[in-house]
C-alpha cells in the first residue's frame, strides 16, 4: 500500500489489485503515448452530446474560458464555435497539448502543468 504525501490516507496501489503484471506509468506519460491515437480511439459524440445539452451559462456572454484537462482541445474547438474568442488550455500532458495547439492555433494560452501543482511551466 501506498501512502500520500502527509501519510494521513492509505492509498492502494495499482499492484495491489494487477496479477498479470502490467507495466504501468504516470498519468502524464499515459497521455503522451495516447495523444497520437486519442481521437481514433475516444469518440467525441458522448462529451459533445453531454455539452450540447447545457443550457447555462448563455454562452453569448462569455468572453473568456479555461479548459482544464483539455487533452487534444475538443471541447475547446466547442467554445470556439460558441463565439468564445479567449480559451486558455491547461493540460498535464506536453503531447495531448500539442494536439489541442495544431487542432486550435488560437488556443490562447496553452499550459503544461506538472503533476505537483501548481508550479506550472507555460508553453508559447
Amino acid at each position: 500500500m501506498s501512502r500520500d504525501r502527509g501519510d494521513t490516507a492509505i492509498m492502494p496501489s495499482f499492484a495491489d489489485f494487477d496479477r498479470r503484471n502490467y507495466r504501468t506509468v504516470d498519468v502524464a506519460a499515459g497521455y503522451d503515448g495516447w495523444a497520437p491515437t486519442y481521437e481514433q480511439t475516444v469518440m467525441d459524440a458522448m462529451d459533445l452530446a453531454l455539452l450540447n445539452r447545457l443550457r447555462r451559462p448563455d454562452w453569448g456572454g462569455v468572453r473568456r474560458a479555461a479548459d482544464l484537462g483539455c487533452g487534444t482541445g475538443r471541447t475547446g474547438a466547442w467554445l470556439r464555435e460558441r463565439g468564445i474568442r479567449h480559451i486558455d488550455g491547461v493540460d498535464v500532458s506536453a503531447g495531448m497539448l500539442a494536439r489541442a495547439r495544431a487542432r486550435i492555433p488560437h488556443l490562447r494560452r496553452p499550459m503544461y502543468v506538472t503533476p505537483d501543482w501548481p508550479v506550472a511551466h507555460t508553453i508559447w
